[in-house]
């Protein structure tokens, strides 16, 4: 295993078939994480929790994530409501942000394969992304209890090998 079981605080009480969570706190991915006021019913399968995540090292998470061709670096802070309902979750409305600046790197392999040696928009952001020194960066995370989830990035900065270090803007 890539990562070590994580200590986890808890403070949390027992109803009948309820589980009430007060408070949680882990330290993990380099950063910390807190839990506040979940709760699950047993006998609805129904639960919330938001978790809360400070300056989680994004070079660890893309470890965690193990996508090929990715990597990156930074501090990640935000929070993640979670909803449950059965053997179904959601996320709703979540956002993390970096703190300061850092570099994403993304290659694709099979994306060039199929483009070629092209000029277009597509190759030009291709080149720009495979060394991308962030100013800014926001992870916008979205997921119904059914259906697919998305990730929306939002990544403000430059290439200084891509048009002379001319800044880009993804969405």
């Amino acid at each position: 295993s890539k990562f070590d079981a994580v200590p986890l605080d808890l403070v949390f009480q027992l109803a009948p078939g309820r589980l009430l969570l007060d408070r949680g706190s882990a330290d993990i991915l380099g950063g910390h994480l807190n839990i506040d006021g979940a709760t699950f019913d047993a006998v609805t399968g129904k639960g919330f929790a938001t978790f809360s995540v400070s300056n989680i090292d994004l070079s660890l998470v893309s470890q965690l994530i193990d996508l090929e061709e990715f990597e990156g670096t930074g501090r990640l802070s935000g929070r993640v409501p979670v909803r449950i309902d059965g053997d179904r979750v959601a996320i709703d409305n979540s956002e993390l942000v970096a703190a300061e600046p850092g570099v994403i790197r993304i290659g694709s392999k099979l994306l060039r394969q199929q483009l070629g040696d092209q000029e277009d928009t597509v190759d030009l952001a291709l080149r720009a992304l495979s060394d991308f020194k962030y100013q800014e960066l926001s992870l916008e995370m979205e997921k119904p209890l059914t259906g697919e989830g998305s990730v929306l990035a939002h990544l403000k900065g430059a290439n200084q090998a891509v048009l002379e270090g001319h800044p880009f803007v993804f969405n």
